[in-house]
């Protein structure tokens, strides 16, 4: 991330149609804090660039060849992603981007209009995770969780799966269950991205919990140490990479 205080983003515009990129780098050529270093056609060049790092904001596009913007983002979990604003044609998969923290959903053709509230939610996005890394702010290691007239501390390592639930998740931790107001895309952000993973569009698991893969065909499940089994929805060499290769850190 770029210094706050010198308020220049590094942006790529991912889209297949280079009208519509031009139509974007028009759009964020009025703002003085955005500086378009790359521009991408797919997504298979999309995530070369952004794992080769630098990128702060992304302007994705949801459908393209090879691979759309939501595997793109999926295969990005557990990394740096760049804050992330969706451009389509359609509402379809709203639910999907927000899932995957995505700051806004702009609908083809793009507004001036609604392309400066989108940047602004970005900018503050931004800003947050800046002050993060600048502050050294340690991930999340435990939660807070009412009890009847109690409150008590839960640690982090004592999740094995955390489900989502509304605006509300469900901690699962051996036998016991615990309900917290909490979107399971902001904890997520919030847990050290080595220990967990999220497998499912509701579902988040702690990587010392996973025992064994199961998969036919293209219907993949987890098994967690307690014999939890989960449907996953990721993809098999993610699963695979993250299982095998998690870090100790």
């Amino acid at each position: 991330m770029e210094n706050p205080a010198s308020m220049k983003w590094n942006t790529m515009i991912v889209d297949d149609e280079r009208l519509a990129r031009e139509r974007v780098r028009r759009l964020l050529s009025k703002e003085a804090d955005i500086d378009i270093v790359a521009e991408a056609e797919d997504g298979d060049l999309a995530l070369t660039r952004v794992r080769e790092g630098g990128i702060d904001l992304m302007l994705l596009d949801v459908q393209m060849p090879r691979m759309g913007g939501l595997n793109l983002l999926r295969e990005l979990r557990g990394t740096q992603m760049p804050v992330t604003i969706f451009l389509t044609a359609s509402r379809e998969w709203a639910v999907d981007a927000f899932e995957l923290s995505v700051v806004d959903y702009l609908l083809k053709p793009v507004g001036a209009h609604r392309m400066v509230a989108a940047l602004q939610r970005a900018r503050t996005r931004l800003a947050e995770l800046s002050k993060n890394a600048t502050t050294g702010r340690a991930k999340l290691t435990r939660l807070l969780v009412r009890k009847g007239q109690r409150e008590q501390l839960v640690r982090v390592e004592a999740i094995d799966w955390i489900e989502a639930d509304g605006n509300y998740v469900t901690l699962h931790c051996g036998e016991e269950q615990h309900l917290i107001r909490e979107s399971l895309g902001d904890l997520e952000q919030r847990l050290a991205a080595q220990k967990f993973l999220r497998v499912s569009r509701s579902v988040l698991i702690n990587l010392d919990q996973a025992k064994e893969l199961r998969h036919s065909g293209k219907t993949i499940h987890v098994v967690l140490a307690g014999g939890v089994t989960l449907h996953a929805t990721c993809g098999l060499r993610e699963l695979r990479d993250r299982m095998q290769f998690m870090s100790d850190v």
